[in-house]
């Protein structure tokens, strides 16, 4: 489940299938069917591996995106609309989101 509360209201993303490979397949992230309130953002990063400041596993030729966005993430490129729960997030000029959450809980 991802938790993102936003100017006195909060969106709820629950994704029934979340799986991360392994650290030999760079812990790619696979999703599967989602209900929610929120806006799917990590669908377009689906099968994308996850990027650190010292692993640039994102799909920009000129940078590494959790370098310059200040934390890791599965990132496709760093122009992208796809926040980054653990970087830098301004939404414009005035609002900045302060807590973001995601929770993932093994699947029993």
């Amino acid at each position: 489940m991802i938790k993102i509360p936003f100017q006195g209201t909060s969106a709820t993303l629950h994704y029934y299938r979340l799986d991360i490979s392994g650290e030999k397949d760079g812990c790619r992230l696979k999703l599967g069917p989602i209900k929610g309130t929120g806006t799917d953002f990590l669908r377009s990063v689906n099968g994308q591996k996850f990027s650190t400041k010292d692993r640039d596993n994102d799909n920009s030729a000129q940078e590494n995106c959790a370098k310059k966005d200040k934390g890791g993430w599965w990132l496709a490129d760093c122009n992208s609309d796809i926040k980054n729960l653990n970087g830098n997030w301004e939404v414009d000029n005035n609002n900045h989101v302060n807590l973001r959450e995601m929770m993932i809980r093994r699947k029993t």
